[in-house]
Protein backbone atom coordinates (compact mmCIF):
# COMPACT_ATOMS: atom_id res chain seq x y z
CA UNK A 1 0.00 0.00 0.00
CA UNK A 2 1.17 3.88 -0.95
CA UNK A 3 2.00 6.21 2.01
CA UNK A 4 1.39 9.24 -0.09
CA UNK A 5 -1.95 10.54 -1.98
CA UNK A 6 -1.73 12.43 -5.13
CA UNK A 7 -4.08 16.29 -4.43
CA UNK A 8 -5.16 17.65 -8.22
CA UNK A 9 -6.93 21.06 -7.33
CA UNK A 10 -8.51 22.14 -10.52
CA UNK A 11 -10.42 24.76 -11.46
CA UNK A 12 -11.86 25.39 -15.59
CA UNK A 13 -8.89 23.95 -17.32
CA UNK A 14 -9.50 20.74 -18.58
CA UNK A 15 -6.75 21.00 -21.20
CA UNK A 16 -3.75 21.40 -18.33
CA UNK A 17 -5.57 18.65 -15.90
CA UNK A 18 -6.18 16.18 -18.99
CA UNK A 19 -2.27 16.86 -20.01
CA UNK A 20 -1.11 16.55 -15.97
CA UNK A 21 -2.49 12.94 -15.91
CA UNK A 22 -1.37 11.71 -19.69
CA UNK A 23 1.77 12.90 -17.61
CA UNK A 24 1.49 11.31 -14.74
CA UNK A 25 0.15 7.92 -16.69
CA UNK A 26 3.25 8.26 -18.73
CA UNK A 27 5.54 8.12 -16.27
CA UNK A 28 3.71 4.87 -14.21
CA UNK A 29 3.07 6.98 -11.38
CA UNK A 30 2.15 4.51 -8.38
CA UNK A 31 0.18 7.03 -6.16
CA UNK A 32 -3.65 7.34 -6.10
CA UNK A 33 -4.61 10.53 -7.72
CA UNK A 34 -7.84 12.60 -6.45
CA UNK A 35 -8.93 15.43 -8.65
CA UNK A 36 -10.52 18.42 -6.41
CA UNK A 37 -12.43 20.09 -9.00
CA UNK A 38 -14.06 23.43 -8.20
CA UNK A 39 -14.49 24.58 -12.01
CA UNK A 40 -17.72 25.87 -13.29
CA UNK A 41 -20.60 23.60 -13.96
CA UNK A 42 -19.96 23.83 -18.00
CA UNK A 43 -16.51 22.23 -16.97
CA UNK A 44 -17.11 19.80 -14.71
CA UNK A 45 -18.71 17.25 -16.76
CA UNK A 46 -15.97 17.45 -19.24
CA UNK A 47 -13.06 17.24 -16.22
CA UNK A 48 -15.14 14.23 -14.68
CA UNK A 49 -14.87 12.20 -18.34
CA UNK A 50 -11.06 13.12 -17.95
CA UNK A 51 -10.27 11.85 -14.42
CA UNK A 52 -12.50 8.78 -15.38
CA UNK A 53 -10.66 8.15 -18.68
CA UNK A 54 -7.16 7.14 -16.08
CA UNK A 55 -6.76 4.71 -13.64
CA UNK A 56 -6.09 5.35 -10.22
CA UNK A 57 -7.61 8.40 -10.23
CA UNK A 58 -10.66 9.50 -8.07
CA UNK A 59 -12.86 12.16 -9.28
CA UNK A 60 -15.22 12.88 -6.17
CA UNK A 61 -18.62 14.77 -5.86
CA UNK A 62 -17.48 18.44 -4.01
CA UNK A 63 -20.47 20.26 -2.38
CA UNK A 64 -21.32 23.54 -2.58
CA UNK A 65 -19.75 24.73 0.67
CA UNK A 66 -16.62 23.01 -0.33
CA UNK A 67 -15.94 24.82 -3.82
CA UNK A 68 -13.34 27.42 -2.81
CA UNK A 69 -9.93 25.84 -3.37
CA UNK A 70 -8.70 26.09 0.62
CA UNK A 71 -11.85 23.88 1.38
CA UNK A 72 -11.68 21.26 -0.93
CA UNK A 73 -8.16 20.36 0.55
CA UNK A 74 -9.45 20.38 3.95
CA UNK A 75 -12.26 18.20 2.66
CA UNK A 76 -10.06 15.73 1.05
CA UNK A 77 -7.53 15.43 3.80
CA UNK A 78 -9.96 14.78 5.96
CA UNK A 79 -12.37 12.72 4.38
CA UNK A 80 -11.01 11.10 1.43
CA UNK A 81 -7.43 10.58 2.02
CA UNK A 82 -6.21 7.48 3.29
CA UNK A 83 -2.66 7.64 3.33
CA UNK A 84 -0.54 8.93 5.90
CA UNK A 85 0.81 11.56 4.02
CA UNK A 86 -0.44 13.58 1.00
CA UNK A 87 0.52 16.09 -1.57
CA UNK A 88 -0.89 19.03 -3.60
CA UNK A 89 0.08 19.89 -6.93
CA UNK A 90 -1.03 22.39 -9.62
CA UNK A 91 -3.07 21.07 -12.41
CA UNK A 92 -1.05 22.62 -14.79
CA UNK A 93 2.77 21.42 -13.23
CA UNK A 94 4.21 18.02 -13.66
CA UNK A 95 5.27 16.05 -9.99
CA UNK A 96 7.74 13.68 -10.44
CA UNK A 97 6.84 10.18 -8.63
CA UNK A 98 10.24 8.80 -7.93
CA UNK A 99 11.10 11.82 -5.56
CA UNK A 100 7.83 11.11 -3.41
CA UNK A 101 9.45 8.54 -1.79
CA UNK A 102 12.24 9.87 -0.63
CA UNK A 103 10.44 12.58 1.09
CA UNK A 104 7.73 10.41 2.96
CA UNK A 105 10.36 8.26 4.09
CA UNK A 106 12.61 10.70 5.27
CA UNK A 107 9.16 12.02 7.48
CA UNK A 108 9.00 8.56 8.75
CA UNK A 109 12.23 8.84 10.38
CA UNK A 110 12.14 12.27 11.40
CA UNK A 111 8.94 13.12 13.30
CA UNK A 112 9.74 16.72 14.14
CA UNK A 113 9.83 17.47 10.49
CA UNK A 114 6.63 18.55 9.15
CA UNK A 115 7.10 18.53 5.45
CA UNK A 116 9.73 17.52 2.94
CA UNK A 117 10.44 18.69 -0.77
CA UNK A 118 12.61 18.10 -3.14
CA UNK A 119 14.49 19.96 -6.38
CA UNK A 120 12.07 22.58 -8.39
CA UNK A 121 12.24 23.24 -11.82
CA UNK A 122 10.63 25.39 -14.62
CA UNK A 123 9.57 24.52 -17.49
CA UNK A 124 9.14 27.26 -20.64
CA UNK A 125 7.69 26.29 -24.14
CA UNK A 126 5.58 28.01 -26.86
CA UNK A 127 2.69 26.37 -28.28
CA UNK A 128 3.90 27.31 -31.83
CA UNK A 129 3.30 24.74 -34.71
CA UNK A 130 6.82 24.08 -35.48
CA UNK A 131 8.46 23.48 -32.33
CA UNK A 132 5.24 22.24 -30.48
CA UNK A 133 5.95 19.58 -28.03
CA UNK A 134 9.53 20.93 -27.33
CA UNK A 135 10.35 22.98 -24.39
CA UNK A 136 13.21 23.75 -22.47
CA UNK A 137 13.91 24.53 -17.89
CA UNK A 138 15.31 27.29 -16.09
CA UNK A 139 16.55 27.41 -12.49
CA UNK A 140 14.67 30.36 -11.36
CA UNK A 141 13.93 28.14 -7.51
CA UNK A 142 17.03 26.63 -7.37
CA UNK A 143 17.83 26.77 -4.32
CA UNK A 144 17.15 23.85 -1.53
CA UNK A 145 14.70 24.50 1.05
CA UNK A 146 16.04 23.27 4.11
CA UNK A 147 14.47 25.11 7.87
CA UNK A 148 15.95 23.28 10.03
CA UNK A 149 15.96 25.75 12.71
CA UNK A 150 14.96 25.16 16.37
CA UNK A 151 12.40 28.05 16.78
CA UNK A 152 8.87 29.04 14.36
CA UNK A 153 11.16 32.62 13.96
CA UNK A 154 14.33 31.03 12.52
CA UNK A 155 12.66 28.92 10.19
CA UNK A 156 10.03 31.27 8.59
CA UNK A 157 12.67 33.97 8.83
CA UNK A 158 14.87 31.73 6.88
CA UNK A 159 11.72 30.88 4.30
CA UNK A 160 10.94 34.23 3.59
CA UNK A 161 14.94 34.96 2.52
CA UNK A 162 14.77 31.50 -0.02
CA UNK A 163 11.60 32.82 -1.25
CA UNK A 164 13.62 35.86 -2.28
CA UNK A 165 15.97 34.44 -4.30
CA UNK A 166 14.04 31.51 -5.58
CA UNK A 167 13.27 28.06 -3.78
CA UNK A 168 10.91 25.28 -4.27
CA UNK A 169 7.56 26.34 -2.89
CA UNK A 170 6.81 25.26 0.81
CA UNK A 171 2.85 24.61 -0.31
CA UNK A 172 3.73 21.49 -2.57
CA UNK A 173 5.91 19.47 -0.22
CA UNK A 174 4.96 15.71 1.43
CA UNK A 175 3.48 16.55 4.42
CA UNK A 176 1.45 14.58 7.11
CA UNK A 177 -2.20 14.18 6.15
CA UNK A 178 -3.38 15.20 9.80
CA UNK A 179 -1.52 18.31 9.53
CA UNK A 180 -2.54 19.00 6.64
CA UNK A 181 -6.33 18.67 7.51
CA UNK A 182 -6.10 20.91 10.75
CA UNK A 183 -4.11 23.58 8.92
CA UNK A 184 -6.95 24.06 6.08
CA UNK A 185 -9.77 23.47 8.13
CA UNK A 186 -9.33 27.32 8.86
CA UNK A 187 -9.91 28.52 5.41
CA UNK A 188 -13.32 29.97 4.70
CA UNK A 189 -14.98 30.32 1.67
CA UNK A 190 -14.74 34.00 1.32
CA UNK A 191 -10.89 33.74 1.62
CA UNK A 192 -8.42 34.80 -0.93
CA UNK A 193 -6.62 32.02 -2.52
CA UNK A 194 -2.99 33.28 -1.57
CA UNK A 195 -4.87 32.70 1.89
CA UNK A 196 -4.92 29.22 1.83
CA UNK A 197 -0.80 29.48 0.57
CA UNK A 198 -0.09 31.75 3.58
CA UNK A 199 -1.68 30.14 6.63
CA UNK A 200 -0.08 26.38 5.01
CA UNK A 201 3.20 28.00 5.45
CA UNK A 202 2.81 29.64 8.83
CA UNK A 203 1.69 26.22 10.27
CA UNK A 204 3.76 24.03 8.68
CA UNK A 205 6.98 26.02 10.12
CA UNK A 206 5.18 26.20 13.41
CA UNK A 207 4.29 22.64 13.21
CA UNK A 208 8.17 21.18 12.97
CA UNK A 209 11.37 21.57 10.60
CA UNK A 210 10.92 21.64 6.48
CA UNK A 211 13.85 19.46 4.69
CA UNK A 212 14.99 20.02 1.16
CA UNK A 213 16.11 16.68 -0.71
CA UNK A 214 18.09 16.54 -3.16
CA UNK A 215 16.21 14.54 -5.24
CA UNK A 216 13.97 15.30 -8.77
CA UNK A 217 10.39 16.30 -7.51
CA UNK A 218 8.73 18.67 -9.29
CA UNK A 219 8.84 20.91 -12.89
CA UNK A 220 6.45 24.27 -12.28
CA UNK A 221 4.53 25.55 -15.74
CA UNK A 222 6.07 28.74 -16.01
CA UNK A 223 4.13 29.29 -19.34
CA UNK A 224 0.96 28.95 -18.96
CA UNK A 225 -1.11 31.90 -17.84
CA UNK A 226 -2.50 31.51 -14.20
CA UNK A 227 -6.17 31.61 -13.41
CA UNK A 228 -6.28 34.17 -10.47
CA UNK A 229 -9.13 36.28 -8.64
CA UNK A 230 -9.11 39.83 -9.45
CA UNK A 231 -8.55 40.75 -5.25
CA UNK A 232 -5.32 38.50 -5.24
CA UNK A 233 -3.38 41.08 -7.16
CA UNK A 234 -4.81 44.41 -5.15
CA UNK A 235 -2.37 46.64 -5.23
CA UNK A 236 -2.37 47.23 -1.54
CA UNK A 237 -2.60 43.91 0.23
CA UNK A 238 -1.72 40.21 -0.46
CA UNK A 239 -4.42 39.34 2.21
CA UNK A 240 -7.27 41.22 3.10
CA UNK A 241 -7.92 42.85 6.47
CA UNK A 242 -11.17 40.67 6.99
CA UNK A 243 -8.65 37.66 6.15
CA UNK A 244 -6.29 38.82 8.32
CA UNK A 245 -8.31 39.36 10.98
CA UNK A 246 -9.76 35.92 10.96
CA UNK A 247 -6.44 33.99 10.87
CA UNK A 248 -3.95 35.93 13.27
CA UNK A 249 -5.81 34.60 16.13
CA UNK A 250 -5.10 30.98 14.68
CA UNK A 251 -1.86 31.22 14.40
CA UNK A 252 -1.07 33.19 17.94
CA UNK A 253 -2.82 29.88 19.57
CA UNK A 254 -1.06 27.63 17.85
CA UNK A 255 2.97 29.40 17.96
CA UNK A 256 1.78 29.81 21.59
CA UNK A 257 1.04 25.78 22.25
CA UNK A 258 4.31 25.02 20.27
CA UNK A 259 6.48 27.03 21.39
CA UNK A 260 5.29 27.43 24.88
CA UNK A 261 5.79 31.39 24.84
CA UNK A 262 3.56 34.05 26.73
CA UNK A 263 0.61 35.97 25.06
CA UNK A 264 2.96 39.05 24.65
CA UNK A 265 5.75 37.42 22.89
CA UNK A 266 3.56 35.56 20.52
CA UNK A 267 2.28 38.83 19.48
CA UNK A 268 5.35 40.76 19.18
CA UNK A 269 6.58 37.48 16.85
CA UNK A 270 3.30 37.77 14.77
CA UNK A 271 3.72 41.51 14.37
CA UNK A 272 7.49 41.94 13.47
CA UNK A 273 7.61 38.13 11.67
CA UNK A 274 4.93 37.47 10.34
CA UNK A 275 4.02 40.78 8.81
CA UNK A 276 0.04 41.98 8.05
CA UNK A 277 -0.80 43.72 5.25
CA UNK A 278 1.22 41.08 3.31
CA UNK A 279 3.02 43.12 0.21
CA UNK A 280 1.13 42.21 -3.40
CA UNK A 281 2.06 39.49 -5.53
CA UNK A 282 4.77 40.13 -8.01
CA UNK A 283 2.90 39.39 -11.88
CA UNK A 284 4.61 37.23 -14.08
CA UNK A 285 5.87 39.57 -16.17
CA UNK A 286 7.00 41.67 -13.36
CA UNK A 287 9.52 38.59 -12.29
CA UNK A 288 11.09 37.64 -15.89
CA UNK A 289 14.48 39.25 -16.35
CA UNK A 290 14.82 41.67 -19.40
CA UNK A 291 18.06 40.89 -21.72
CA UNK A 292 19.73 44.04 -21.49
CA UNK A 293 20.19 44.33 -25.06
CA UNK A 294 18.71 43.58 -28.39
CA UNK A 295 21.68 41.36 -29.29
CA UNK A 296 21.39 39.40 -25.63
CA UNK A 297 17.46 38.91 -26.91
CA UNK A 298 18.13 37.42 -29.90
CA UNK A 299 20.63 35.12 -28.61
CA UNK A 300 18.00 33.74 -25.65
CA UNK A 301 15.37 33.26 -28.59
CA UNK A 302 18.06 31.16 -30.24
CA UNK A 303 18.86 29.33 -27.45
CA UNK A 304 15.64 28.68 -26.73
CA UNK A 305 14.54 27.57 -30.27
CA UNK A 306 17.15 25.05 -29.59
CA UNK A 307 16.34 23.43 -26.77
CA UNK A 308 12.69 23.28 -27.69
CA UNK A 309 14.26 21.03 -30.76
CA UNK A 310 16.57 18.87 -28.54
CA UNK A 311 13.71 17.91 -26.22
CA UNK A 312 11.36 17.19 -28.77
CA UNK A 313 13.91 15.07 -30.98
CA UNK A 314 16.39 14.15 -28.93
CA UNK A 315 15.16 13.51 -25.59
CA UNK A 316 18.49 11.57 -24.55
CA UNK A 317 20.48 14.61 -25.05
CA UNK A 318 18.01 16.84 -23.31
CA UNK A 319 18.64 14.39 -20.13
CA UNK A 320 21.93 15.11 -19.93
CA UNK A 321 21.83 18.63 -20.13
CA UNK A 322 18.90 19.27 -17.73
CA UNK A 323 20.09 17.06 -14.95
CA UNK A 324 16.39 15.37 -15.25
CA UNK A 325 15.47 11.57 -15.48
CA UNK A 326 15.02 9.92 -19.39
CA UNK A 327 11.57 8.42 -18.23
CA UNK A 328 10.54 12.53 -16.95
CA UNK A 329 11.71 13.77 -20.13
CA UNK A 330 10.46 11.08 -22.42
CA UNK A 331 6.64 11.64 -20.02
CA UNK A 332 6.91 15.52 -20.44
CA UNK A 333 7.34 15.47 -24.23
CA UNK A 334 4.13 12.94 -24.38
CA UNK A 335 1.96 14.82 -22.43
CA UNK A 336 2.90 18.07 -24.29
CA UNK A 337 2.56 16.92 -27.64
CA UNK A 338 -1.14 15.51 -26.52
CA UNK A 339 -2.02 18.70 -24.75
CA UNK A 340 -1.10 20.36 -28.37
CA UNK A 341 -3.71 17.94 -29.64
CA UNK A 342 -6.30 18.31 -27.11
CA UNK A 343 -9.72 18.54 -28.42
CA UNK A 344 -11.62 17.90 -25.28
CA UNK A 345 -13.57 14.53 -24.21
Amino acid sequence: MQKVTILIPTYNRPRELHRNLNYLRSVENPYPVIVLDGSKEEFRDQNRNIAASFDNVEYPKITEENLHFGRRLWFACQELVKTKYVVVVGDDDFLIPAGIAPCADFLDEHPDYSCAIGNTKCLVYTERRFVRGGFVFQDRLQNRLILREDSFVQRYTRLNALCEVGCSPLFYGVRRREQAAEMFQYIESDMLLSAVEKTSNVLTCIFGKVMGLNVEYDIRDYSCPTDRSPQRNDPVTYLSEKDMRKLRPIYARYLKAKENQSDEIVEYVLDQFVKFPLPAMESFQEILVVPASRMQLLQEKVARFAGYQISKYFPTIAAKMYGISYKTILGLRYAMLRWANFKGI
